[in-house]
């Protein structure tokens, strides 16, 4: 055995101003490295910063790895700019945490030459991230002790700070255990031949892998399963495992899954379609229809994937939850909730209500969007396996409105300020059903999409206490009307390593 001295995975964040979805830099990977005992290799990530694309990002966010949050420090003394700026930082921040909850964080702020000419804006900067870091209690951030701030200055153009902020990452990089890791000279082989592949190819069969395991002595299906896992999560490749379409895939270059997937959820105003090209393939109106809707029709799918691994990758945004099958039309579309782009303004609204309180931690977004994917998952799979005749729901960014059985509805509105999911249900008999379906749903997402890492409370609209909202597990021992029957007391479907199909069809409550 040797030490995977040089195999690492650091990320990096861009809070501002970044135009790429994700970007890899490669630094010249030397997997083998016999000749540096003490050698470190970098594999860096760098996330693009608009709205649009958080919905990606925790496929590749990971428990292990070193963080980098990279901020503009102009926009912090700006009056009109600093509420923004530290909004996107907690954000960022609360990410980290739900998806890596220990690994250190680096907080590095830019344009340091611009705010030396500012009296005390460097000490002004450190007093608001002080205070935003103990509001949120985060305790993953690596300080500057040499200055004895929360944070690293930097200016690139001046090269200030550069040289001590990556003394300090190499310093955080060998101290996290994940970088010495004992590992066989096998898996090294094999990773080294799979990554010779990356100038050729993007991905490889996994089938063709089994033989490379083969050559180096990797012959046991567990064995392998366990060294592309590890590669995985190290950041080296991806390979997923939710379904047999995505197992058969092994992807040796990231960017080209990065680059495939940005091409369905884009920034328009940033990314545009070459109209000219569209228009020449009769996708003018299938190209409308996406911006306007979120509904991607499967020819304009195969033009954006150019045909390649289209299977593949609609497997993919379906299995994590960024797609859904859209079938209330005679054309197969399919709905990219993230796309969204109309809001539905807050209103009294008839029904049944019932809240899932997410303000004692964080409502990540992207979790709203993803639970749009599974009610509408849902209602298609009704329509398809039972012949129901269904209304084809009303989305927007914010809200929906979905009949999810004949005459069964369910309204559902995000609500970003109180950190909190309002669901509604049109008729009280639907109402014990419809909170065992959202609650079954979240946890589902929360499993193969937050790492577990989300924490919610249900509440139930009690219409006898003039509408008071009461804790669910209370309802539960009120048996309370009409949220709570017999049937709830019953074990709701396992969320946890259940393909979504299988789940979805365990969605039939009394």
């Amino acid at each position: 055995k040797k030490s995977t001295h040089g195999v690492l995975d650091s990320k990096t964040k861009t809070l501002f101003q970044t135009r790429s979805v994700v970007r890899n830099f490669d630094v010249d990977l030397l997997v083998d490295a016999e000749n540096a005992e003490n050698s470190l290799t970098l594999s860096m990530w760098d996330f693009g910063g608009q709205e649009v694309f958080y919905s990606m990002h925790h496929l590749f966010l990971t428990k292990s790895g070193v963080y980098v949050l990279v901020f503009d420090m102009r926009g912090m003394l700006q009056w009109n700019k600093k509420n923004d700026a530290l909004a996107y930082m907690s954000f960022w921040l609360r990410s980290i945490r739900l998806h890596a909850p220990n690994a250190p964080l680096l907080l590095v702020g830019t344009y340091m030459q611009d705010i030396r000419i500012r009296a005390k804006g460097v000490i002004t900067i450190n007093g608001l991230i002080r205070k935003l870091v103990k509001s949120l209690g985060f305790t993953q951030i690596v300080k500057n002790s040499v200055h004895k701030l929360e944070f690293f200055p930097v200016d690139n153009k001046e090269r200030i700070g550069i040289t001590m902020l990556r003394i300090e990452v190499e310093r955080i990089v060998r101290q996290d255990k994940n970088t010495w890791q004992n590992i066989s000279i096998k898996w090294m082989l094999l990773l080294d031949e799979m990554l010779e592949k990356r100038n050729e190819q993007a991905y490889i069969q996994l089938s063709d892998v089994t033989q490379m395991a083969a050559k180096v002595g990797v012959h046991q299906v567990a064995e392998l399963d366990e060294a592309l896992r590890l590669f995985h999560e190290q950041g080296m490749l991806v390979h997923l495992t939710a379904t047999d379409t995505l197992k058969n895939l092994v992807i040796v270059k990231p960017q080209w899954l990065i680059d495939a997937l940005s091409k369905v959820i884009r920034d328009g105003s940033l990314h545009s379609y070459n109209l000219q090209a569209v228009e020449k393939q009769g996708l003018k109106q299938d190209l409308r229809l996406a911006f306007d809707t979120a509904l991607f029709s499967r020819d304009f799918l195969e033009y954006v994937w150019d045909g390649e691994q289209v299977p593949f990758l609609v497997d993919l945004m379906k299995r994590t939850l960024l797609m859904s099958e859209w079938n209330f039309r005679n054309e197969e579309y399919y709905l990219v909730p993230s796309l969204l782009n109309n809001v539905t303004k807050t209103g009294k609204r008839l029904g049944n209500r019932f809240v899932l309180d997410f303000s004692s931690s964080f409502l990540p977004i992207g979790v709203f969007q993803r639970l749009i994917c599974l009610v509408v998952s849902h209602s298609a799979s009704n329509r398809s396996r039972h012949g129901y005749v269904l209304q084809e729901p009303k989305l927007s960014k914010n809200a929906a409105l979905i009949e999810v059985e004949p005459q069964f509805h369910i309204y559902l509105q995000e609500d970003i300020k109180h950190q909190n999911i309002v669901a509604r249900v049109n008729d009280p008999q639907y109402a014990a059903k419809s909170v065992r379906i959202i609650q079954s749903m979240i946890r589902k997402l929360n499993c193969d999409v937050m790492g577990e890492g989300l924490k919610w409370e249900t509440l139930l609209e009690d219409s006898t206490r003039l509408g008071k909202l009461v804790n669910y597990d209370q309802a539960k021992k009120e048996m309370m009307a009409p949220w709570i029957t017999k049937a709830s007391r019953k074990a709701e479907p396992e969320a946890q390593n259940v393909d979504l199909d299988s789940f979805l069809n365990c969605l039939q409550f009394d």
